[in-house]
Parts: structure tokens; C-alpha cells; sequence
């Protein structure tokens, strides 16, 4: 009977002490509650706030002052967004290592030397004093939140136990300018294109990118392979940090504005599609305070509406591709123009890592070299975001712009990123803008060959913003990554002519639809001949893609046979060419998702073409259909190889890339009381094995002027002011 008590009070004692750690890991862990009996704690200027939460989850701020309403936001998106506005914010001040280790020191070298910071701490004493004030006021509510829940923050900063850093306005610059740099598209870009000019020269390139218009006619410097080392190594240290922050060559969006006569209830419309790395970083909300009254979607560390509505006109900022980098080779006596910087990177657990930036007035040097003809050269990069420009105070001056004049006087602000910038209005009028860069340089300064505006027949300056189509005569304008211009409208858009119903009008971007499939899946299945195949595995392939409606949602057999013969097909026409110039080249290409398909385009419907041989083996000439018919043999053996001949089972679960787990499109419905609808592609796992996608609808009714009708309609009212 004794010994039985003695094991019961064991037995009690450990599931006390397991509930004990269990209970002590989920306080640790447990995130912090900001808002307790309906009341936000914190400390105000201009007297108490209100913050009203609406049904779908959204917040409205009316504060009695600008000064609040922007610390009531910045204290509202920490409490989000915390733990990512932190990596946005390590990665442009180069302080990732010091937090998470080595392995991220390729990108905080990267940051260093292209200067972020610097660039934020050399400009932030520039921009408009109101410009500072919203500024110092986000950043005030983003350390207050941190003060306040410093033992209940994100779980990520107690399991790596790591502080996040406090935020000054410099920091939001320095944000706006990563941006800018990683959503550019031209590192990349510019790199492959000036190894393939430099080996092979602008004719034979020209042949195989039949696409680009923008290549140099004749290159009369030739370093042959001296640079390709330093380049390699800034797109090693660029292609971390995107991959960190999951932006890719292809975070381009696609944004529409529609007047009257377009939909069933006639009311002038602005949509916008979200690239996928802000599917789950942005914020829908409304602001209020004395002189500012206006909703819309922001970007968490960016304190400023980037596609909204003032209660008069509405704007929507569409990031585009940027042709403001350069690479430069210095003059020869421009030594004496180079500052040497020292920075020392902290690493956690292990020694300090201490860099020399190498910065001429053009830019940072990156790398140099000998030629035996002309001595040492030194490469450096010219990029747009190095000159000055205040385009938070065309976030601002949006705040309250009441017309298209208004508008334009804002948006020539604009600077950094290269974006187009919708207009619409009440009335239906409706517009866009655009700013054109490209850098300039300095007298005895030569740049490197490669794709560049510069060698556009209609290029006629460094720098002008282009404000146009107030009006259009189809009452439609229409932007979409990088097709426009050179495929046919017809084949790339729906018909949005039609009068469907607004809500209808949120899923113009067809996000279900491979585009790339939908132009190039008729030329492949023209070019291959089905009754030449001798193995019927071959066939009941082909005539598997025949009846593909390029619909990605339902993770089909045809999805798998295309994606895998289009990369089979980009090797056979492009390796052998590449591996030749650089090991790195093929690689780098790969990053570039729109050049590789429009060029195939280009490539399947011209003539035959040197590409299409393979330059490593001297047995045959092969010819556009022999390479096409050879990649998908090829196809369809290797996914038999890997699978099985059971066609319908070639549909792996990872066909969509984990990360993509929503895709979100807005619009903004300019009626009386505006309307924003939202529509989310989300891929959810409907068994083990198996993912589909789900269509998630919201509409989210603005108040703007009416704050009492969100309290009708059941919305939480939280008081905001110190205890």
C-alpha cells in the first residue's frame, strides 16, 4: 500500500512539473495582448484616440492630430508586423549576422557596400520637415510598442534570442530605398547580359533574345572575362537577400483603373494585385485626424497610403521594372575621388567581420582588375536610388490632393522606386504617371555593354515623369508586367470591356492562368508532329496538354508535363552558350522568368537560329522542331523515370512554391461610400497528398466621414491614451 503511494506521488509529481513547462513555454511564448477592456495603452500628444475595428478585422485610427494618428499606426503595425519590419530593417542596415549568424553575411556585405543607411542618414536631413514629423511619429509608435511588450514580443526574438532594433526616421528611408533595389529587376539583368555581349557580341546575343530592342550595336571595349568574378559575387550577395525576404525577379504587379460604362453599376473602379511577398506583409486601414481623412493599403515600415482613397480622388502606386543601374568603369584618374569606408559587421558568435567600401562619386567601387593594355580598371555600379529625391512628400501631399493637377503636383515627388501611379476620381476621370530614369554620368566615365535604355531610339534624357491617358478613350488603363508592348492585348487580357459586376472586376488578373502557358503552349503544340511518336507514352502526354486550359489551380497532370518541359526546353536552347561564357551564367539566367519566356516566344516564331544547336557536339545541325520534339521526348521520360507511365499520377504536391499560400487582389469601388473588395487565391491541403486552391471574397466599406456607421454595424470601439 505504501510502495502504491510512493508511485502515485511520483506520477503526480512529474505531470505537475510537465504542465508546469508547458504552462511556462506558452507564457514565454504567448504573443503580447495590446488591447485589454477595450483600451490601447498608449501615450498620446494631443489628447485620447479611438481605434474602431471592424468585422473583417481592419483598423480605423481617429486621432486629434496627424502626430498620433501616424504613432497610433506605427504602434498598430509593430503589433503585426514586428518580427518582418525587423528583417526588412536588418537587411537594409546590414545587421542581419548579428542577430542570426553567418550565414547571412553575404547580404549584410551587399547592404554595406551598396549603402542603404548611408544613403538614409545622408538624405533624411534633406526631405520636407512635415515629411519628418510623420516619420518621428510612426517611429515613436513602433519603439513604444516594443517598450511596452519587451518580455511578450514575437516568438522568433526569444527562440533566437535577439532584441529588435528601434526605429528612427532614417529607417524608413533606408526601407524605401532596399525596395526600391530589390523590386528594380536590373542587377540581375545587367549582368547576364553583359557576359553574353562581352563573349559573344551584340549580333549573335540579338539572335538569341530576338525580344530586346535595347542592346548596344557594336562594343569597341572588350575585357573578356577579367569583371565576371566581381560580378558574380554581387548577385551571389543580392540573390541571399532576395531569397531571404522572398522577393523575386517576378514581384511585378499588375494594376487596372476603370471608368464609368464598365461594370453593371457604372461607378469608376482602381484594382491592384499584390506581388506574392506582400501577400502577408500590408495593412488595410483608415486614417482620421484634424486634416486628413483617407483608407487604403500600406506597407508595414512605409507609413503612407501606396493605393487608397482621400474621400476625392484615389491613387494606386504600381511598382515597375527600374532601368536605373548602370555599371561603370571608372576613368583612370579618378583615384583620387574614392573615399575608402571602414565597417565593422557584428556576427554573432564569431569574430567581427571588417569591410573596406571602395565609393566614387558614381557610386561603390566593385571590383577592379589589370588589362596589359590600358592597366588597372575599376567597375563601378550607378544606381538611381544614390541621388537625391523626397518621395515620402509625395505620399503626403496625396493625403489631401482633390484633382488631377493636385495629383501631378505630387506625384513629381516621386523619384524612387520607378512605379506608375494611378489616378482616379469621382467623376471617373482617370490618368496615370510614370517617372523615367536612367543615371548619368560624368565626363571620361565608360559603362558596360548590356541591356539599357540608353540605346533606345527614343531615349531622350536622364530623368522626366510622363503623365498621360487622363481620359483614355476606352475609359480603360491597363498595366501588367512586362508583356505590354510587344504581345497582342487579346492574347494576354480579358475582355474587360464587358459589364460585369465590380465584384467580378477584382479578378482581372487571372492568377489562375499560367500566361506564359497560354502564349507559348499553341506554338510548342504546333511545332512538335504527334503522329511521328512511336511510343503511345509520348502521345497520351501531347494530347494531355491539347485539352490544358492553363488553369493552375488544380495541381493537374498538365501543369507538371509543361513546367518540366519548358525548363528541358531552356537548356537545350540555352546552356550549351552560356556554360561556355561563365558556370555561373545559366543560373543567373534562370532568375529571369519574363526574358527566358518572351524570348522563347520570339525565338519559336522566327526563323532558325544558331541557339537552337547544340555548340558542344559536332555530329548534326539541329533545327527549331528537332529541338522542341527532342525536349519533350525528353519530358515525358524523365517524369515516367520518376513517377511512374501513369500519367495521372504526375502531379507532385510541391508544382506551386510553398511560400505562395495566397495571392490577393484588391479594388476600390469609388461609389458614395467607397468599397474595397478583396479577393484571395489560398492554397490549402484538402488531404495529405493533396492542395487546392480556395477563392476568399471580402468587401470592406470604407467610413471615411462616417465613423458611427462602423459602430452600427457592430464594429469594436477601443479608447486610446496612457493609464
Amino acid at each position: 500500500m505504501k510502495l502504491s503511494s510512493k508511485y502515485s506521488l511520483t506520477f503526480i509529481t512529474i505531470i505537475f512539473l510537465f504542465l508546469s513547462i508547458v504552462a511556462g513555454i506558452y507564457l514565454y511564448l504567448k504573443p503580447p495582448r495590446i488591447i485589454k477592456n477595450n483600451h490601447l495603452n498608449l501615450s498620446l500628444d494631443d489628447g485620447p484616440a479611438e481605434l474602431i475595428i471592424d468585422s473583417n478585422g481592419y483598423y480605423h485610427i481617429y486621432a486629434q492630430s496627424d502626430h498620433d494618428m501616424y504613432k497610433t499606426m506605427g504602434y498598430l503595425q509593430a503589433a503585426n508586423h514586428l518580427e518582418k519590419m525587423d528583417l526588412f530593417l536588418r537587411t537594409a542596415n546590414g545587421r542581419l549576422s548579428e542577430a542570426f549568424g553567418k550565414k547571412y553575411l553575404e547580404a549584410d556585405i551587399l547592404a554595406r557596400t551598396i549603402g542603404f543607411s548611408r544613403i538614409a542618414d545622408k538624405f533624411v536631413d534633406q526631405i520636407d520637415p512635415e515629411v519628418y514629423q510623420v516619420l518621428s511619429a510612426y517611429c515613436e509608435g513602433i519603439n513604444a510598442f516594443t517598450d511596452h511588450n519587451y518580455h511578450y514580443l514575437h516568438r522568433k526574438f526569444k527562440l533566437h534570442r535577439y532584441r529588435p532594433l528601434r526605429w528612427k526616421p532614417a529607417d524608413c528611408l533606408a526601407v524605401h530605398r532596399l525596395l526600391a533595389w530589390l523590386l528594380s529587376d536590373e542587377l540581375v539583368k545587367k549582368t547576364v547580359f553583359y557576359k553574353l555581349i562581352e563573349i559573344y557580341g551584340p549580333d549573335k546575343v540579338q539572335e538569341g533574345f530576338p525580344v530586346f530592342t535595347n542592346l548596344p550595336k557594336q562594343v569597341t571595349e572588350n575585357y573578356n572575362t577579367l569583371l565576371f568574378p566581381a560580378l558574380n559575387k554581387i548577385v551571389r550577395q543580392h540573390m541571399q537577400m532576395t531569397n531571404l525576404l522572398h522577393i523575386s525577379n517576378e514581384e511585378i504587379e499588375s494594376s487596372w483603373a476603370l471608368g464609368t460604362g464598365h461594370s453593371t453599376e457604372n461607378i469608376p473602379a482602381l484594382g491592384k494585385e499584390l506581388p506574392d511577398f506582400l501577400n502577408e506583409y500590408h495593412d488595410l486601414f483608415e486614417l482620421h485626424s484634424q486634416d486628413i481623412h483617407l483608407g487604403g493599403l500600406g506597407i508595414p515600415g512605409i507609413p503612407f497610403v501606396l493605393f487608397g482613397y482621400n474621400g476625392t480622388i484615389a491613387w494606386n502606386l504600381t511598382i515597375r521594372p527600374a532601368d536605373n543601374l548602370e555599371f561603370v568603369i571608372l576613368p583612370q584618374n579618378h583615384s583620387d575621388q574614392i573615399v575608402s569606408i571602414r565597417e565593422t559587421i557584428n556576427v554573432r558568435n564569431e569574430p567581427d567581420t571588417s569591410i573596406s567600401i571602395m565609393e566614387s562619386a558614381m557610386g561603390p567601387v566593385i571590383g577592379s582588375g589589370n588589362l596589359a593594355q590600358t592597366g588597372p580598371v575599376r567597375i563601378a555600379i550607378s544606381w538611381g536610388g544614390y541621388r537625391f529625391s523626397d518621395d515620402f512628400k509625395c505620399y503626403t501631399q496625396l493625403c489631401t490632393a482633390s484633382n488631377w493637377e493636385e495629383f501631378k503636383k505630387a506625384v513629381s515627388f516621386h523619384v524612387v522606386p520607378a512605379a506608375e501611379v494611378d489616378y482616379i476620381d469621382r467623376n471617373a476621370n482617370i490618368g496615370t504617371a510614370q517617372y523615367v530614369s536612367n543615371p548619368e554620368f560624368p565626363a571620361g566615365s565608360k559603362f558596360l555593354p548590356t541591356l539599357s535604355r540608353l540605346y533606345d531610339k527614343d531615349f531622350t534624357g536622364p530623368v522626366h515623369h510622363l503623365f498621360r491617358y487622363l481620359n483614355p478613350p476606352n475609359g480603360i488603363i491597363r498595366h501588367y508586367r512586362s508583356f505590354s508592348g510587344f504581345l497582342p492585348d487579346s492574347i494576354i487580357t480579358k475582355d474587360i470591356s464587358a459589364t460585369d459586376s465590380l465584384s467580378e472586376f477584382c479578378h482581372i488578373p487571372e492568377n489562375n492562368i499560367d500566361l506564359y502557358a497560354k502564349i507559348l503552349l499553341p506554338l510548342i503544340l504546333d511545332i512538335i508532329s504527334p503522329e511521328q511518336f512511336r511510343n503511345p507514352l509520348y502521345t497520351q502526354a501531347y494530347n494531355v496538354l491539347t485539352t490544358w486550359d492553363c488553369n493552375t489551380c488544380n495541381l493537374n497532370p498538365a501543369l507538371t508535363i509543361y513546367d518540366s518541359f519548358i525548363n528541358i526546353l531552356v537548356q537545350a536552347i540555352y546552356k550549351d552558350e552560356m556554360d561556355l561564357a561563365d558556370s555561373h551564367l545559366f543560373n543567373q539566367f534562370l532568375h529571369l522568368t519574363d526574358e527566358i519566356h518572351l524570348n522563347l516566344y520570339g525565338l519559336l516564331t522566327g526563323e532558325e537560329s544558331s541557339w537552337f544547336d547544340d555548340i558542344r557536339s559536332n555530329d548534326i545541325i539541329e533545327h527549331r522542331k528537332m529541338l522542341v520534339t527532342r525536349s519533350f521526348i525528353q519530358t515525358v521520360d524523365t517524369l515516367s523515370g520518376r513517377y511512374s507511365e501513369n500519367i495521372s499520377q504526375w502531379s507532385p504536391e510541391n508544382c506551386l512554391p510553398p511560400e505562395r499560400i495566397e495571392h490577393t487582389n484588391f479594388l476600390l469601388a469609388l461609389e458614395s461610400h467607397p468599397v474595397i473588395y478583396q479577393s484571395s487565391h489560398q492554397l490549402v491541403r484538402s488531404h495529405f497528398l493533396n492542395r487546392e486552391k480556395l477563392l476568399v471574397d471580402k468587401a470592406i466599406r470604407l467610413s471615411l466621414f462616417n465613423r458611427f456607421q462602423l459602430i452600427r454595424d457592430s464594429a469594436r470601439l477601443i479608447s486610446i491614451s496612457s493609464d
